[in-house]
């Protein structure tokens, strides 16, 4: 069936729509957990399916504070 482009497990819960409003919202400043609020997935998935979709991450990456 795969072979056949059968397509397995639930719909994604991000449609094509909602994938360019996140990568605006991403690319705003917003973090991927208060994107993923929005749309009722977690960060994690919004930064996996922006990383599938675009091939490159579209948020800041975190600042780490100096340890000395």
């Amino acid at each position: 069936a795969r072979a056949r482009g059968a397509k397995f497990g639930p719909p994604s819960k991000l449609g094509p729509q909602q994938m360019k409003e996140a990568a605006k919202l991403l690319r705003s400043g917003m973090n991927a957990a208060e994107v993923g609020r929005r749309f009722g997935v977690t960060g994690s998935r919004v930064r996996q399916k922006i990383l599938a979709e675009y091939g490159k991450p579209l948020w800041k990456p975190k600042r780490r504070k100096k340890t000395r």
